[in-house]
C-alpha cells in the first residue's frame, strides 16, 4: 500500500481554487499517494471528490475512500449511489462509540493521524476545517497549502 492523502477546507471554499487543488493532488500522487480519504460536508469536500474522480481517470490504481463519522439516513437510503461514487466507505471503529456531537472532530483527527499528506485550505481557524488543519500542523504532517491567503494557513513544505 502506498501513501494516503486527505484534505480539509471550509464548506464555502471557492471553486476558483480547483486548479490549485488539482495541482496539489497531482503532487500527492507523484509522492506515492494512491489512497485519498474524502469527506462529504461542503464545497471543499465536493471539490476533492470531483478532482480525485478526474485523477482516477489518469491514474486508475488510486482509491477514493469516503470516511464517515456515523451512519446517516442519506447513506442508508442511497447506499448504491455512494458505492458507485467511492471505492470504499469507511467508518473507523474507533469513532463508533463517540457521541455524534464529537464524532466529526474525532473522524477528522483519525483521518489526519492516518494520512501522509494533508491538503489545507481553511481560512477560519475556529471552524471545523481550521481546527483540523491546526491538528495536522501540531502532528507535524506534510501539508500542502492551497489557501488564497497563505497567511491564514499553516506553513507548508512544498
Amino acid at each position: 500500500m502506498g501513501k494516503i492523502c486527505s484534505g480539509f477546507g471550509n464548506s464555502d471554499t471557492s471553486e476558483a481554487l480547483m486548479p490549485k487543488l488539482v495541482q496539489a493532488l497531482e503532487y500527492a500522487v507523484s509522492e506515492g499517494c494512491d489512497t485519498f480519504y474524502l469527506g462529504k460536508m461542503g464545497n471543499f469536500d465536493s471539490m476533492m471528490k470531483r478532482a480525485t474522480g478526474e485523477l482516477k481517470k489518469k491514474y486508475p490504481h488510486i482509491e477514493r475512500i469516503l470516511v464517515i463519522p456515523y451512519i446517516t439516513k442519506s447513506l442508508e437510503q442511497n447506499k448504491r449511489d455512494y458505492e458507485r461514487e467511492y471505492d470504499f466507505i469507511l467508518l473507523p471503529h474507533e469513532i463508533v462509540p463517540v457521541p455524534p456531537k464529537y464524532a466529526i472532530i474525532r473522524k477528522n483527527e483519525w483521518v489526519i493521524d492516518n494520512s501522509d499528506i494533508v491538503i489545507a485550505c481553511a481560512l477560519n481557524p475556529y471552524r471545523g476545517a481550521g481546527k483540523a488543519v491546526d491538528y495536522a500542523k501540531r502532528k507535524g504532517k506534510h501539508m500542502i497549502n492551497i489557501s488564497p491567503d497563505e497567511s491564514q494557513c499553516p506553513e507548508t513544505d512544498t
